[in-house]
């Protein structure tokens, strides 16, 4: 397993990750329940053992920061563990920046407790859209690190506008964005800025929440156009001798564009898969460039908070 440096961080990991949302809660086309605390539990040593030391999950993932946790206490082979802090009340509302930088001492002294630890590697502002950051959160944020609690923090995005807000202030460390075959916006402007700023990138969504695997021919009329660019895609995995997803997972971790690429399974089996193509390292270059050829017209498409509430059709 290949590893690199997070920017600026000083943290050593693996370039691949494991996503834990799906062993907290279901998600996905398919919103599948989580498995066993047990099958999760081991599901996460395997993934260590198999190279894995950058492990992502959140205060929102349901039970996922408490599996993490219980997974890992105070081992020595301890991976990174990034979490996340959502600035929204218990109805899902967001809250006023007067009532953020209590949320956050909250939220993080949560986090601690369930990860079993006295200190977050990295923590970031969830799904953060359009501009989020004022001088009271960066201050709140700031005032995590310099007393120890948190080794690094940063902001997993949405859309365009937040990355460039967040590239806009000096102390954030670490920036997690969506990136895929279908979703390659940022690479123009917003990566290589990151890129000069010592910003550490994680890509996530390399999959589009399965769009880029078998589960593209569930997708609904709606959704039509992704179908497709996903089904153009896969023609050159096919004419490649290749699956979709191990391609997809590919493209991204040895395209350049990010520094960690995370992969979410709740499955034994697919976590072998996402190892051996990491193993098989980068695509040829032709395949690269075809696959940059595609484009989606409705960037809508590629925001799953816009997608129907049951993308998957009956059988």
């Amino acid at each position: 397993m290949k590893h690199v440096e997070l920017g600026t961080t000083r943290i050593q990991t693996s370039c691949l990750g494991l996503g834990t949302v799906e062993l907290g809660l279901p998600y996905g086309l398919s919103k599948e329940p989580p498995p066993a605390d047990n099958v999760c539990i081991e599901l996460l040593h395997q993934a260590v053992a198999g190279g894995i030391s950058y492990i992502d999950t959140a205060a929102a993932y349901g039970r996922s920061e408490e599996l993490v946790g219980r997974a890992f206490g105070s081992r020595a082979d301890r991976p990174t563990i990034a979490t996340k802090v959502a600035l929204r009340d218990e109805q899902g509302r967001p809250l006023a920046a007067a009532d953020q930088r209590q949320h956050i001492e909250a939220s993080v002294q949560r986090s601690l407790r369930l990860l079993q630890t006295e200190r977050l590697d990295i923590l970031k502002i969830h799904s953060a859209a359009d501009a989020f950051l004022h001088d009271e959160l960066v201050g709140a944020m700031q005032d995590m690190v310099d007393r120890g609690m948190v080794g690094a923090w940063g902001a997993s995005t949405y859309g365009m506008a937040a990355p460039a807000d967040a590239l806009a202030e000096a102390k954030v460390r670490v920036l997690q964005i969506a990136y895929s075959i279908l979703d390659r916006r940022l690479s123009a402007q917003i990566l290589p800025r990151a890129r000069n700023n010592g910003v550490g990138i994680v890509l996530r969504s390399v999959f589009l929440q399965g769009v880029l695997s078998d589960r593209r021919r569930d997708l609904p009329d709606s959704m039509a156009a992704l179908a497709r660019a996903a089904e153009s895609a896969a023609q050159l995995a096919a004419e490649s001798d290749l699956s979709l997803s191990d391609m997809a997972l590919r493209f991204a971790l040895y395209g350049g564009a990010g520094d960690v690429t995370i992969v979410g399974t709740a499955h034994e089996e697919e976590l072998r898969q996402n190892l051996v193509a990491c193993e098989a390292g980068p695509l040829p270059p032709d395949l690269v460039a075809a696959l940059e050829t595609i484009d989606i017209d409705d960037p809508e498409l590629l925001n799953p908070s816009a997608w129907p509430d049951q993308p998957v059709q009956a059988k």
